[in-house]
């Protein structure tokens, strides 16, 4: 959650414009972004990281369980763990 100098809490709206307007200052064209992408992304990166499936709803305060689509597995994690389950 991001804070404003007044102590609110960012709304997503205000978030997602000053996000396009920092994209559109680099020449790029910030009609492809959203808060959406950057929620994906999110997902896929603290999974990797490592953390735990129910944190990563919490956190990124998804109501469904349509995050687990955007977590992305690499092919070396899936044949890591057919490894470690050979091991049991």
């Amino acid at each position: 959650m991001f804070i404003m100098p007044t102590g609110c809490a960012l709304t997503r709206t205000e978030f997602v414009k000053r996000l396009r307007e920092v994209i559109s200052s680099f020449g790029i064209n910030s009609s492809l972004y959203s808060g959406h992408s950057l929620r994906i992304g999110a997902a896929s990166t603290v999974a990797k990281a490592g953390l735990p499936i129910y944190l990563i709803k919490i956190l990124g305060r998804w109501s469904s369980e349509t995050y687990r689509r955007y977590i992305s597995v690499s092919s070396s994690t899936i044949s890591n763990a057919f490894v470690l389950m050979s091991k049991i």
